[in-house]
Order: structure tokens, then C-alpha cells, then sequence
């Protein structure tokens, strides 16, 4: 039986809907912004790109990410969830959102320009990506999709898909609420996080890294989609969780 909530998201696709193909970005250089912990320590680096390139941002960083850095000359925030959420409230109205077309459109703001795009295999008339399995995963087929044919450079920040220092998002991430307080600091909130949902390793030169089922199944889809790539591509890596793959170069913070 299709609902009556259904025929709304239908009417709506067709009448504000615009396909995220529409999206205009001739430059050969974007910035990918997930949630991870290490966002927080590329402050200089995020500010020199932040004229020069194009940023998709995940929508649970978004706010956080304006409030922290700044909007970026050219940015784009990448949300697919179909569960209700506040991730995209008070998100400046100039910024536009890449939107999945079966997400629940109640998390749309009112007044933000809208893209839509759908998954492969999927019967919508919009942009179709391939899903790694994780927001920012689908943020990485958008941007290959982008440098096809010609090449570029990819930088990926806060894209850690691990728990570092028993945390698993930056900081930022609770500028929306997440119920924090003196005597429940987020840091605390995290430890346990981690651990509840830690399940999984990744092994990086002498040690391991604690990180969910799911975020070590979507790293591996990840690298298997960077291997497809069959044009000059150098990718930035400000995470210290590597990748291994050979067009990756692995940054290292520096601390005054």
C-alpha cells in the first residue's frame, strides 16, 4: 500500500527536486570532511584549502565543521539518512545538500538549494553512485565521478572509519546537542561508545586500531573503489590510519 508520507516525498522529488548532475565544479581539487577524530587536527591545513577547494561534508559534521572552520567558498553537505534527525538544522541557507533520493525529506531545512542522487540499481531519475556503506563513502563516488577523465587531487579529512584516543567523531559533532554535560562529557560518552560498538581491528604497522564491523566493511569497499580508478588521481590522507594503496600520500600534523 503506498502511504500517504510516500506520495508527499514523490510530489516533492518532482516539483524541488534537482538532480545533483546539476551541481557545478570545474576544479580539480576537493576536500572530503567525515566525522572522525582526527578532523581536529588539520585546523591550518582546512583553512589553505578552503578558497581553493570543492568540500563535501558528511551531515553529522556539517554544523560543527562551519562553526569550527568556516563555510568554504564551495561546499556541498552529503546526507542520506531515512531516519529522522537535526543534523541539517540552522545549516546556513547559502549552503547546498546532496540528498539521497529515499532519505526522509522531514531533514531537509526549508530554504538550502537541494541535489538529489540515488544508489545504482535504484529506479529514481537522479545521479546514481555506487554505496561503499557509509555517507562519506557515497561523498567519494561523487567526487570520482566529478575528477572522471581528467584526474585531480583528493583529500580526505576526518575519514578515519576507527576509534582513536576512544573516540569515535570529533568533537564538533555535538554542536547539535548529544546530551553532554559536566558530569557526562562527551569524552566519556565516546569511551563507551567505542567500546560498545568497537568490535573489529584494524592492524596498522605494530599495533591495532579499535573500529566497528561496519566502518572496517565500508574501509574495505573504500579501497576496492579507489582501485577501479582509471585516471590520474593523488589523494591526501590526513588521517593516521592509512591506506594502502599507491596514489596515496599519508600526512603527518604538525603541533607548535
Amino acid at each position: 500500500m503506498v502511504t500517504i508520507l510516500s506520495k508527499v516525498n514523490r510530489l516533492l522529488l518532482h516539483k524541488e527536486g534537482r538532480d545533483l548532475r546539476q551541481f557545478f565544479y570545474e576544479g580539480r581539487e576537493i576536500a572530503l570532511v567525515g566525522a572522525g577524530p582526527s578532523l581536529l587536527f588539520w585546523k591550518n591545513e582546512i583553512s589553505r584549502l578552503k578558497e581553493k577547494a570543492l568540500f563535501l561534508v558528511a551531515d553529522i559534521v556539517a554544523r560543527g565543521f562551519v562553526r569550527a572552520f568556516g563555510a568554504a567558498h564551495k561546499m556541498l553537505v552529503f546526507s542520506v539518512e531515512s531516519k529522522r534527525h537535526s543534523y541539517l538544522i540552522s545549516l546556513p541557507k547559502h549552503i547546498p545538500i546532496a540528498f539521497y533520493a529515499r532519505g526522509n525529506l522531514r531533514n531537509l531545512p526549508r530554504y538550502n538549494p537541494v541535489y538529489f542522487f540515488a544508489l545504482m540499481a535504484e529506479d529514481q531519475p537522479f545521479l546514481k553512485l555506487p554505496s561503499p556503506g557509509t555517507v562519506m563513502g557515497l561523498a567519494l563516488a561523487y567526487a570520482l565521478y566529478l575528477l572522471r577523465g581528467y584526474g585531480g587531487v583528493l583529500h580526505f579529512f576526518g575519514m578515519d572509519l576507527a576509534f582513536l584516543d576512544g573516540m569515535v567523531y570529533a568533537p564538533m559533532v555535538y554542536s547539535f546537542g548529544g546530551g553532554c554535560s559536566r558530569l557526562h562529557p562527551y569524552e566519556q560518552q565516546e569511551l563507551v561508545r567505542s567500546y560498545q560498538r568497537g568490535t573489529s581491528f584494524i592492524k596498522e604497522r605494530n599495533f591495532v586500531i579499535r573500529t566497528s564491523a561496519e566502518f572496517l566493511q565500508a574501509r574495505q569497499n573504500i579501497l576496492q573503489l579507489l582501485k577501479t580508478v582509471n585516471f590520474p588521481l593523488e589523494i591526501l590522507n590526513y588521517s593516521p590510519v592509512s591506506l594502502p594503496l599507491p596514489q596515496v600520500t599519508q600526512m603527518i600534523p604538525e603541533f607548535s
